[in-house]
């Protein structure tokens, strides 16, 4: 192996190790995957066969500890993210989503952002400094089946009617007239 080589590889894996050591990775994994995003190949599955009721026996806490429940929100058109701050797939979704939530298709559902991470005050602080406009919540018990995922993130969409609509495992791009109209139309049967 040529001297050249060598340097490249090792540049390469220097960058590689500071990027990991700093924590740097998660912001720069998440870049890139937004970029992934905004080709649109990533977009929700919108033709759920068999809506299955949405089960609001979940109870959550917010960032300043107060117990929410879901069932709060029964009649309304609902999303619910499940996402994490050590997660780049959830980092590289969030800036899209905010862009929907400043559409009026947006701002007429109920966002329901749940963290995975350990510490909400650090899922708090991560919105905060993004400038994302939700509340961050944790889920405070069990889970109900119809909500349960190994995957971050997952996003449910529940209908005024109690049904969720859509269920992507794995990032997308929700900011699409497809999604849009959707919305509306869940929101017109209300």
């Amino acid at each position: 192996m040529k001297r050249k080589d060598l340097i490249e590889y090792g540049v390469i894996v220097a960058t590689i190790l500071i990027l990991y050591a700093t924590g740097w990775y998660r912001p720069v994994l998440g870049w890139m995957q937004q970029g992934i995003l905004a080709t649109g190949l990533f977009q929700p599955d919108l033709q759920l066969e068999n809506p299955e009721p949405a089960d609001y026996n979940l109870m959550l806490i917010d960032g300043e500890g107060n117990r929410v429940a879901l069932s709060e929100f029964q009649g309304e058109t609902v999303l619910i993210n499940i996402w994490a701050t050590w997660c780049p797939p959830c980092r590289a979704e969030l800036p899209d989503m905010a862009k929907l939530y400043d559409t009026e298709e947006g701002k007429n559902m109920r966002w329901i952002m749940i963290s995975r991470d350990d510490d909400i005050q650090k899922a708090v602080d991560f919105f905060e400094s993004k400038g994302y406009p939700w509340p961050v919540y944790q889920v405070a018990g069990a889970v109900p089946p119809a909500f349960q995922s190994q995957v971050v993130p997952t996003t449910f969409v529940i209908s005024p009617e109690g049904k969720i609509v859509v269920r992507q495992n794995g990032m997308a791009k929700y900011n699409t007239r497809k999604f849009k109209r959707l919305i509306r139309s869940l929101n017109e049967g209300a």
